[in-house]
């Protein structure tokens, strides 16, 4: 059990370190159970529960365990929907992940290190399926925001919170001043 900074931090540490899913116990939101580990992560704590013989029971022994720890953590889950405002959670919660800075992505989506070159003080929370990717980016500088404007080529006079495709085919909306949300096609 690791007590992090904050709830993002926990959900980042979550998305990074799961693997397949075959249990999602109702432990909180945030909750994956495999074979052999429970893992899971409720305000700023991230579990990871693991057993050597990988049996059923052994499955719902760590369940019960980690429903006993999910109980005594009273701090709320990260809220995915000030990164992702128009989709429910739900649809989304095991397939993200969530990297802050160029080492969040080096641990979880080394695909998009490069389209993140040279920019350093970020979290992108990243969603992936077969047909698009969703990046929602929130800069922790306005320096950082503007070399990444740089990166690719945009100016902040184009955008817009309803959305704009620009020339390398993303389409771009601004959920806030330094936060965006790009929609690229896989």
């Amino acid at each position: 059990m690791y007590k992090m900074t904050g709830a993002e931090e926990a959900f980042g540490i979550f998305s990074v370190s799961k693997y397949k899913c075959p249990g999602t116990p109702d432990i909180g939101s945030y909750a994956c159970q495999a074979k052999y580990q429970l893992q899971f992560c409720k305000g700023p704590y991230y579990v990871s529960i693991i057993n050597t013989a990988g049996t059923r029971a052994d499955s719902l022994f760590s369940a019960r365990i980690g429903e006993l720890i999910s109980e005594q953590i009273k701090e709320k889950p990260v809220d995915l929907n000030t990164f992702f405002p128009d989709i429910e959670p739900i649809d989304f919660r095991l397939n993200t992940i969530l990297a802050k800075g160029k080492l969040g992505l080096m641990n979880g989506a080394t695909r998009w290190e490069d389209y993140f070159r040279d920019v350093y003080r970020y979290n992108a929370m990243i969603i992936t399926d077969k047909d698009k990717t969703l990046i929602s980016v929130r800069f922790n500088a306005i320096d950082d925001f503007k070399q990444f404007l740089s990166l690719h080529g945009w100016g902040t006079c184009d955008l817009s919170i309803n959305g704009l495709k620009m020339a390398g085919g993303e389409i771009i909306k601004l959920l806030a001043d330094t936060h965006l949300l790009i929609e690229i096609d896989n």
